[in-house]
């Protein structure tokens, strides 16, 4: 079915189903009162199924107004914009100590906090380790946690282990750590 419209300030309007200041019903049926009013007939567009941010303007001649899909973003600002909200969610999910520590015991490593210590003491002399040992206390270990000079913590330690970043990813969110590829 054909729909009529008017656009007013850049906005769409339906006319109403019956006119009641001038007594006609069906109004909005009535095709050559619409078209008399200034109505005009309304062509949509199917919405696209799509990551990227759009909206609707409308391209209007003499008897048609047209809706047009007017994207806000290329496609590789839409892809950015949600690796970053992915990002962002992963940053937020915590663990407990107990969690990292049963993934360390229960993984290929079968370490516990102590022998985590005695790791970073091996490989990164610089850290205090009285400092890493309230760390390991905490409430919470946070992913997206970075030290002073923004490198994430959690990466940091599990490059240490032979862990990337996808898979310190894996271990918060599945609270295990990856199995390694032999």
């Amino acid at each position: 079915m054909t729909r009529y419209a008017k656009l007013i300030n850049d906005i769409i309007t339906f006319p109403p189903i019956n006119d009641y200041d001038r007594g006609i019903m069906n109004y909005n049926l009535d095709i050559p009162q619409l078209i008399a009013d200034g109505y005009k007939e309304f062509i949509e567009v199917e919405r696209p199924q799509t990551i990227r941010f759009y909206h609707i303007s409308y391209d209007e001649t003499s008897s048609t107004i047209e809706e047009v899909i007017v994207y806000d973003e290329t496609q590789e600002e839409a892809e950015a914009r949600i690796a970053q909200q992915e990002r962002n969610r992963l940053d937020q999910l915590t663990l407990t100590p107990s969690d990292v520590e049963r993934a360390l015991y229960y993984s290929d490593l079968h370490m516990d906090f102590d022998d985590l210590k005695a790791l970073i003491a091996q490989q990164l002399p610089q850290v205090d380790l009285k400092g890493l040992a309230i760390e390991f206390r905490a409430n919470n270990f946070y992913r997206g946690a970075v030290d002073v000079n923004g490198n994430r913590i959690i990466d940091m330690v599990g490059a240490i282990l032979g862990y990337n970043s996808q898979d310190m990813d894996y271990l918060f969110e599945h609270k295990e750590l990856p199995i390694k590829e032999s």
